[in-house]
């Protein structure tokens, strides 16, 4: 599995908690960087087999970008329910529209 951007902030916050909450350091480190608003829209280029999905002029804003091969994170939280370990493929979520 591999994040950009929210993710590695939240990651980053839990590891002084791990020792002492496991798993829910990620949880509280995710409470802790969301009231700090402090997520802001990177734009990057996108390309997917081959093809250009954004590219320079037309670039994907998002706070977050998820690739992985299992249907959940190294804390047991589920990001893909559908995603097979061993079919060959990655799956990738994109977080486009935060605001809702």
């Amino acid at each position: 599995n591999g994040a950009v951007s929210m993710p590695c902030k939240i990651a980053n916050t839990a590891v002084p908690w791990k020792t002492c909450c496991g798993k829910s350091a990620y949880t509280f480190a995710a409470i802790k960087e969301f009231c700090k608003c402090s997520f802001a829209h990177e734009l990057y280029e996108i390309e997917i087999d081959g093809k250009m999905i954004s590219t320079k002029e037309n670039p994907c804003e998002t706070i977050m970008i998820m690739i992985h091969n299992g249907s959940s994170t190294g804390a047991g939280m589920v990001v893909e329910p559908y995603a097979i370990m061993n079919d060959g493929m990655f799956n990738c979520n994109i977080l486009t529209d935060t605001s809702q």
